[in-house]
Formats: structure tokens, C-alpha cells, sequence
């Protein structure tokens, strides 16, 4: 489907980390929890950013989002939870 991104990883889907390790397959695999962690994060941040991007185009409106304060959004949905139940 043109113009659809998936919110997940695929065998197909290839990140060019090993680009950066001169070519040894073996220095490319995170290997300690912490190199795991910022793999992941960074690579579902990309996924994230790509999909706000792509909202962005889509969606006009999304440019130019109004600020609202933090404590006006937690009530707010704090107040739409009451009204659901």
C-alpha cells in the first residue's frame, strides 16, 4: 500500500548500522542491556517521528498545534475518564 508506514520492524527492514562498523558483522550486534535499550529506543523514535511527519503533511493542522498547559490537559482527561464511565 504507497504511502503506508508500518509501526514495526520487518526482516526487510535494514537500519545501516553495520555500515558504520567497517564492515565486522560481530562489533554491530548491541551487546550489553544498555547498548540494547538505546538501539530499540532510537529505532522506534525514528518510527515515531516518521509517523507525526507523515500526520503533519497529511494533516494541516497538525502544524500549528495550540499550547495548552500541562495541568489543563491532565484535567481534561481526567474529566473525559469521569464521563466514560
Amino acid at each position: 500500500m504507497k504511502g503506508y508506514l508500518t509501526p514495526y520492524k520487518g526482516p526487510n527492514i535494514c537500519y545501516h548500522l553495520c555500515e558504520f562498523c567497517q564492515g565486522n558483522q560481530a562489533a554491530c550486534i548491541p551487546k550489553r542491556r544498555q547498548e540494547k535499550f538505546n538501539y530499540f529506543h532510537s529505532s522506534l523514535r525514528n518510527i515515531v517521528e516518521r509517523a507525526f511527519g507523515v500526520w503533519k503533511a497529511r494533516w494541516a493542522i497538525m502544524n500549528d498545534m495550540p499550547y495548552y498547559d500541562f495541568d489543563d490537559q491532565l484535567s481534561s482527561a481526567k474529566m473525559i475518564n469521569l464521563e466514560n464511565k
